[in-house]
């Protein structure tokens, strides 16, 4: 039934994408139920294994391609650094050309070479991902590394994007989500000359989320919305 309702939400929306996002929120909703009752804890990494990690464990990546979106600032900036670093082609994804090209100029310069390789793609506009997934694609039939990092704490109110869905889940998951589906084609031909790595950026959050609605109907009433509550919600969506 949610699916259905995602699907008739999102028809005309983004053609041949119809109801990827629906499938998103099956999955959710399919994974949910189980993956508490099995009593998982959090899967993050410790921090005596972050204080271990050096940047000479990062592999030879000459010849892998990587994408990481959100790569202006922050985690996502530092993570397309260390993969150019190290040889890889990294395209980084922000909101603005001009982000993404200063963004890209500033990671080139500081490694000495031009690995960086910036395009746009603005989340709260599902057209938007398609045509970057589109463009993507036309420039290489690969990818060996994705980091969906991008993402927004979530806002003081309730707010929906041009897509007609509320904004901190289509921008912290749902977009990611369709902008992994449209390139599983680059994702699987990488997956036959080696190993593929899909790095979803995710938070401790995730594991609050326990009291917050399900359906899409609830996901939409402002009644329920909560700012820090649909951040982990989208967080939990990471996860699953």
């Amino acid at each position: 039934a949610i699916a259905a309702l995602a699907s008739a939400k999102l028809a005309g929306l983004f053609g041949r994408n119809v109801g990827l996002v629906a499938e998103a929120v099956e999955a959710l909703c399919r994974w949910r139920r189980s993956y508490f009752h099995a009593g998982l804890g959090p899967l993050v990494t410790r921090p005596a294994d972050i204080a271990r990690f050096r940047h000479s464990d990062i592999p030879d990546l000459t010849g892998k391609v990587a994408l990481v979106t959100g790569a202006n600032a922050g985690l996502g900036y530092f993570t397309a650094l260390h993969l150019a670093k190290n040889g890889a082609t990294v395209v980084i994804t922000c909101r603005t050309e001009q982000k993404a090209a200063e963004a890209a100029e500033s990671i080139n310069a500081a490694i000495g070479a031009k690995r960086i390789v910036p395009m746009t793609a603005e989340l709260e506009s599902l057209k938007s991902v398609d045509a970057f997934a589109r463009a993507f694609l036309a420039k290489y039939d690969k990818l060996d590394i994705f980091v969906p990092n991008a993402g927004i704490p979530g806002t003081a109110t309730m707010e929906f994007t041009e897509d007609n869905l509320e904004k901190t889940i289509q921008v912290d998951h749902l977009a990611h989500f369709l902008m992994y589906k449209l390139l599983e084609p680059a994702l699987l031909k990488a997956a036959q000359h080696g190993l593929v790595r899909v790095a979803v950026v995710s938070s401790c959050f995730a594991y609050l989320a326990t009291e917050l609605p399900i359906t899409l109907n609830e996901l939409h009433d402002p009644e329920r919305y909560k700012q820090k509550g649909y951040y982990k919600y989208a967080k939990l969506m990471n996860l699953l």
